[in-house]
Formats: structure tokens, sequence, C-alpha cells
């Protein structure tokens, strides 16, 4: 092996742009080139992304060029089982650490016009690698079949630079209530999640150019909005690698490379984002929005199988999945933006014998159960061998207790180990026609056993309107979408609750613009200097609710983040008021969506107008709004003044979350102390029928008088 040195590389510009490191020896060996960052050969910055690409030996690309013309069965090769081809990257870091990591086979489209087309390239095996660690790395390749080992005739040398990325996400091992969120790895600072799901931009299996391009403008609209966590769903109707030949993932990539530049742009936006599996890859029976169902999977075609519970114990199939995740790391998994992998609603990966209903039925005596679960080990541990780095999951549908739950992640007792120690955080979907305990009671207790069951980050990873009709309540009016960022942030989830129906009026109508005024409001906090716990307080029973605070305080009493709201501000009681509610109640109203998708107020299951006046959706105040501006709202939990001579006192400072520019969002402030229970009574002092407000307590000291404090009042 010959070593070659940065400085002779004898790098020279090719007609497709990139550097060429030639690898001119007499034997077989592997060519390279160097394609991202492209201005900068062999230097990358620290966690950003860089590319190299392989030409292997003409005699091992015919055997594989044969595989996929499919001719001489003899003499294939398949670049995607890496039983038969394993194109190694061995890496010395720095500090002398060796990884090795897999290349993976690829093949270029180029968006022509509007129409993807398929590329030539004299380097079709590509690794992707974003390094960690400043310094000198040492990259060398070795190709491994199962009677040959061709070794690269050099060693590359790239450099990592420092960079303004804040590296990948990690948790928190404080033992304390700030383990509830994650942490920039380099910075050590907290990730404030502001979160929604832009999972998907096709219902089927024909993504084009232009929803593409639409899905490319929701997640920029979310990015300039603030916004910074993201889920996208790898799923078969749109780049899951295996989903039309489970041992060739050729026919999808175009879609890998519509994907590619899905994580290009998230990177660019400074995005993380989780990556998910879906349930309805094995469900019985696809639900009207999605094709995609147990009938057309891959793996049930081609290995016969007559049970969806074969598709978790099959060993030849368990094998294949296993090389698609390996695919899957290797294409996507070196992103230092990808912060989560999951399956998702795992309940819905249902087994033949127990039909519809939750595959968990029979927790202590379940052969599927068992068969599910150690699956889903494997599966972690395989995504965890490719990439440590990345944190892992699983969640469940709603209707869930959180005893329950805990009965799901974990594994029979005769393993050494349980999921639950798999499961880097924990996550639930809840949907609800929005009702007024939906987030006071639902939410917020989920939130908060799963957070005392498994002392791990939570999040309330989808949420919103049930379905249609009820999702066309978007197109009105924001403010269930609103209160549900600010409320599910308070409860001490680890991001804001993300949303589901981003196609379906959410950014249609513009409502991506309030994550801004929670982004400047958590701006300058930092929440790994307290430990956090999350409180409520209401004025009354839930039907007569008309103010419900949500706060983070801290253990040492000192510091309060909040959000307080009033509670009738809500979809059914602006009936007398909003005439676009109005023409929901009349049905009368239609929303068509950015793909066509027309919203309208029939309910879908029975054919028949849906009943908005229910009673389950009134409260005492029915079709109206409450005027809250002469009442109080409390915070408790602070430090007692039970001295008759000296009181704590606090600082309030008060947000607007809407009707102002999101950097001029401060309202006013005044200063109170706190009462012999450790309460503070504070009064609502905007002078509007306001739906809602932000606001911070800071503790002042112990004093007889009155603190001097520099107040503002900037236009109650």
């Amino acid at each position: 092996m010959n070593l070659i040195k940065q400085s002779n590389l004898n790098l020279h510009m090719q007609p497709d742009s990139v550097k060429h490191i030639p690898a001119n020896m007499d034997k077989p060996t592997i060519d390279a080139a160097w394609f991202e960052p492209n201005a900068t050969p062999c230097l990358v910055g620290k966690y950003q992304k860089m590319e190299i690409g392989l030409k292997l030996p003409e005699i091992v690309q015919e055997k594989i060029d044969n595989f996929l013309k499919r001719i001489q069965p003899e003499n294939q090769l398949n670049p995607y089982d890496p039983e038969l081809l394993d194109v190694k990257i061995i890496l010395q870091s720095p500090s002398n650490q060796q990884y090795i990591k897999p290349a993976f086979y690829y093949e270029p489209y180029e968006n022509v016009g509007g129409i993807y087309v398929k590329q030539n390239t004299d380097f079709p095996f590509r690794f992707r690698f974003a390094p960690d660690e400043l310094g000198s790395w040492k990259l060398s390749v070795s190709v491994v079949m199962p009677n040959q080992t061709i070794n690269g005739n050099y060693v590359i040398t790239f450099v990592c630079v420092p960079s303004n990325h804040n590296g990948y996400l990690v948790k928190g091992n404080y033992g304390d209530e700030r383990d509830r969120y994650l942490y920039f790895k380099e910075s050590k600072t907290t990730f404030k999640g502001i979160g929604m799901n832009i999972t998907h931009s096709t219902y089927d299996d024909n993504w084009t150019p232009t929803e593409l391009a639409q899905h490319k403008t929701w997640i920029q609209n979310f990015a300039n909005n603030g916004g910074n966590f993201l889920r996208l769903e790898l799923g078969a109707q749109n780049a899951l690698p295996d989903w039309i030949e489970f041992n060739n993932y050729t026919p999808r990539m175009k879609h890998m490379q519509m994907f590619d530049e899905l994580i290009d742009l998230a990177e660019e936006k400074n995005i993380y984002f989780m990556l998910f599996r879906h349930h309805v890859e094995v469900l019985k029976d696809g639900p009207e929005w999605d094709h995609v169902s147990w009938v057309e999977n891959p793996y049930k075609k081609a290995f016969n199988l007559t049970q969806r519970i074969d598709f978790f114990t099959h060993p030849e199939v368990i094998k294949w999945q296993k090389h698609c995740l390996r695919y899957i790391m290797a294409r996507w998994g070196y992103s230092s933006n990808m912060s989560v992998y999951e399956y998702s609603e795992l309940d819905l990966f249902i087994p033949e014998s127990e039909g519809r209903g939750d595959i968990f039925g029979k927790p202590s005596k379940s052969t599927e159960q068992t068969s599910i679960r150690d699956w889903l080990a494997q599966m972690a541990f395989t995504t965890k061998r490719h990439n440590p780095n990345l944190l892992f999951t699983i969640t469940f549908t709603q209707g869930k207790s959180p005893g329950r739950l805990k009965e799901l992640y974990e594994l029979p007792k005769k393993n050494s180990y349980d999921f639950n120690h798999v499961v880097d955080l924990v996550g639930f979907h809840q949907y609800h026609d929005e009702r007024k305990y939906t987030n006071y009671e639902d939410r917020f207790e989920q939130t908060d056993k799963l957070w005392k069951y498994f002392n791990k980050p939570v999040i309330c990873e989808e949420i919103g309107f049930s379905d249609d009709p009820t999702n066309l309540i978007y197109c009105c009016e924001p403010y269930e979408f609103k209160n549900n960022v600010w409320a599910t942030f308070m409860m001490g989830n680890m991001s804001s609750g993300m949303h589901w129906w981003w196609d379906r009026g959410i950014f249609k109508s513009g409502h991506e613009q309030y994550f801004q005024y929670l982004n400047n409001f958590l701006n300058s906090e930092n929440l790994e200097s307290f430990s956090y716990k999350p409180n409520k307080w209401k004025d009354g029973s839930i039907d007569k609710m008309k103010i419900a605070n949500y706060y983070l305080l801290s253990n040492n009493n000192d510091r309060v983040l909040g959000w307080v709201h009033n509670a009738t501000y809500r979809w059914r009681n602006l009936l007398n008021t909003s005439n676009c509610i109005q023409q929901i109640f009349n049905h009368t109203f239609r929303c068509v969506c950015e793909d066509g998708h027309t919203l309208i107020t029939t309910n879908p299951s029975t054919n028949q107008p849906f009943d908005y006046y229910s009673k389950k959706y009134k409260d005492e105040y029915e079709s109206n709004v409450s005027d809250v501006v002469s009442e109080s709202f409390k915070v408790e939990g602070l430090k007692k003044s039970i001295n008759l001579t000296k009181k704590h006192w606090y600082l309030i400072e008060f947000y607007h979350t809407q009707g102002v520019l999101p950097e001029k969002l401060f309202s006013h402030s005044f200063v109170l102390y706190s009462n012999s229970s450790g309460s503070i009574k504070i009064p609502i002092t905007l002078n509007t029928l306001a739906p809602d407000y932000a606001y911070k307590v800071s503790y002042l000291g112990y004093h007889k008088n009155k603190p001097n404090v520099q107040l503002t009042d900037n236009g109650k």
C-alpha cells in the first residue's frame, strides 16, 4: 500500500467537477474521487459532509453490471449484498481511533427541466462521512468478496477544520430534570426543539419533482420561522430502498436522489431531524390516504410469506432488512443533523393471529410479542452498530397508559437486557378534536408519566385534530395550533409537540409564523443552568376553565418560564365571532390544499355532514369567548414568604405570542412577592382580548421593601 500524501495527490478537475485521486498501479486497485465539499478537496468542516467516490476494478464492475442488467447469472455480484461485495472504508482519526464504515452503491440523477434524469458516473460507490474530530484523518479502502480481498493502493489524508456546526444531539447525564432534553455535542448547551412533522409530499409511488419542490418549500418556511426539529418519513411512497425489490435498490435510485436533497436542505437550514419507518409497511389493510400495505410488501412477495409475523421471524427476511439498514446508514446516517432513527406506531405492526388490535394484548404469554421485540432489538443494535451517535426510539399510537407502554418497551426476562435500555427517548402520538382537556389533562399527564417511568427525553411526536373533517379547522383559525406549540413545550417535552397536518391546512394558512415567537422567547434561556419541572394551574373545572397556565419551574424556585392562555379561545367558542367557523358549522366551507386535495365538512366514514355542534365539544361558554382581562392567574411552588417583614420578590416579564414582530415580543414587566404558600397571583394586564401570552419569572431576593428594579411598560 502506497501512502498518497495530500501534497502529491495530483488533483485535477474532471468534466463532472470532482477532484480525481488516481491510483496508477499495475495490479487491480481502486480509483477514488473527492466529490464534496467540491471547493476544498481533502478539507472538510467539523460535523459537515464529505463524499468520496470509488471506482472498483473493471472485472468487479462488470459483475455488478451483469447483476443490474439481469444477465449472466453465473457471473454476477449484487452491490447491495455485503456478504458478496463489501466495500469497506477504514478511517483513522487524529487521536488514532479506528473506524470501519461501509460505502454504498450509487447512481446519480439530476433534475433536468423538471424531470430527474440518470447521469453517468465513473465512481458508482460512494462514501459519506462527517468527521467529529479536528485534525488530519487517514482513509483507506478495502473490497471484500467471498474468495478475494482487494485493498486500495494508497492512503488518503484529509483534514477536518473548525466549522459553525453544533454537532450531533446527545442525551444529558445530569440525573435530574435536565435529562428531559437533548444537548448539542459541541457546545454542551440545551437543544430547545421547535418541532413539526413534514414527513412526505406524496401518497403514491410516483414522487414527482413538483412534490419534492413543495416539500422543500415547507421545510424552508419552517426553518425561516424558527423551526429546528423535523420528522421525515423514509417510506414506501418515497425512498425506502428495499420496497420495490428487497435485494435490489436500483429501482429507488431516483427517489433516493430526491431524498438526498431533503437531507442536504435540512443541513443547510440547520434543522435536526428524526428519520422514521411507518407501520403501513405491514398493515393488513392500508388506510385510505396511503396505498402501502402488507399486500405490496416486497418480502411477502419474494419469500411467499403467509402471515405478517413472518416479517419479524424469517431468518432470510431479517438478514435483508439488516442489509437495508446498513445501506440507509451508509447513505444518510453520516449526517450530524440526523438525530433519531425510529420505528413508528409499533403497535400497528400487527401479526395475523391477533387481528387488528393491540399486538401486545398478552404481554406475558404472546410468542409473537416476543418475536417482534427480539426483531426490534436486532434492528436497534444494527442501527447503533453502523451509527453509534444516532439515537433510537419506537413509538406507539394513542390510548396506551404509561404503565402499558412500560410493558411494551420491555423485553422478556430471559434476555439480559430489555428494550428500555435500547431506546434513547420515548414518544407518543395523541390526536384529538382539541377539546379543553386534551392538553391540560391528556398530553400533560402522558408526558409526565412517561418521564417518571423511563427517565428519558419525552416527545409529543404526533398531535393535532383527529382527521378529516376536523383538521379543516386549521384553514380557519390558528389557536389550536399555537396553543399546542406553547403548551407542549411547557409540559417538559424535549421539543414542542409535532403537529401532523403540515399538508392539510397548517402551512397553507401560514401557521408556521407562530414558531418564531417561541424560538425568540427561548433564545436567551440556558435550560442546562436550571433543573426545570413542568407545572400547570387552572382557574376552575375543565368545563368552566377560563385560564390555563403551563410553566417550567426551576428546582431552586428562582426561575419560571411560562405560558398562560384564555382557555375559551378555541374553535368551538369562536362560532359567534368567526365567519370561517360559521361556514364550517353550516357545511359551506372548503379548503383546497397544496396538492389539490380538498378538505370538506363531510365525515368520510359515514359520508354524512360532520356534527360540529356535538355537545362533547361544548364548554360552559358554548359559542363565545370569555373576557379574562380582569382576571388573574397563579404561579405556585416559589419560595415561601413566611416572615412578616421580609418577602421573596420576583420580577415578572410578559411577552407577546402574536400580533407584533417576533423580535419585539417583549411587552412589559412588574414586581411581586410570593405569599406564605409560595405562590404569586399575577393579574392579566394586556388591555385586549388577548388569547395568550408568555412570561418569565426571576428571583430578585429576600427584602423588606420592593427592590428598585428598572421596569418596562411597552404598550400594554
